[in-house]
């Protein structure tokens, strides 16, 4: 890598680079590429589903929790 006081170095104006693959090699990633992160609300729904059926796993009333339920959409 050169520095401004090397005489290897050339300027490049930001327009004539990439800055997006300049930023990736030091392991940047676009907002647009990461995970959607999980809906809010699906955590602890989630977390409540799996507390009921701990509490009812040997309950013959009471069968599993669909498994639909939690592939629901939320708006």
């Amino acid at each position: 890598m050169s520095t401004l006081l090397d005489s290897s170095f050339q300027y490049i104006p930001s327009n004539k680079t990439d800055v997006q693959a300049t930023w990736a090699k030091f392991g940047w990633v676009a907002p647009t590429k990461l995970p959607q992160p999980e809906k809010i609300i699906d955590r602890p729904v989630q977390f409540i589903v799996h507390l009921f059926e701990l509490a009812h796993q040997h309950d013959q009333l009471i069968g599993p929790v669909p498994a639909g339920l939690l592939n629901r959409k939320v708006h």
